[in-house]
């Protein structure tokens, strides 16, 4: 599926990042990305995570698993889920930079919305930054309302 520009313009923006794993067993875990962007190819997604937060999640990953990554505007409700496989690769300067400047805007963007920055800080960590490169199976509109859990089709 091509990870078309608009979902590019949105997962680089102010969102919420949410992934979910599981593991060869099947059991699942949950976590926070901090940040977002398009991969080199136009189906890859490529996702932060802090492996000190979230070391289950990336174990998960390790394999090659499978990943939802759901992406959510706090202050509209905007939100998009994109499944596929994904692994992890290794962060470099601009992607740990990169890394702390989305988790800077969502900080703001919360705040203006009354989240106090102590809170905020617990949802985007970005201490050992690393990188989830999931090739983009499928995406799903799940903004509530009519719609919501819709394949979208391009």
């Amino acid at each position: 599926m091509l990870f078309e520009a608009e979902f590019s313009e949105f997962v680089s923006g102010a969102v919420m990042i949410i992934l979910a794993t599981s593991d060869a067993t099947g059991r699942t875990a949950i976590g926070r990305g901090v940040g977002a962007w398009p991969g080199s190819n136009i189906d890859q997604l490529i996702v932060a995570i802090s492996a000190r937060q979230w070391p289950r999640v990336i174990a998960d990953l390790t394999p090659g698993g499978p990943l939802a990554v759901t992406a959510a505007d706090p202050a509209s409700y905007e939100t998009y889920q994109f499944k596929g496989n994904a692994c992890m690769i290794s962060a470099n300067g601009v992607d740990v930079k990169r890394s702390g400047a989305a988790a800077g805007r969502m900080a703001a963007r919360l705040h203006s919305l009354g989240i106090s920055d102590e809170m905020s800080a617990e949802w985007l960590m970005t201490e050992d930054v690393q990188l989830a490169q999931m090739r983009v199976e499928g995406v799903w509109k799940q903004t509530p309302g009519p719609g919501a859990g819709v394949k979208v089709d391009r």
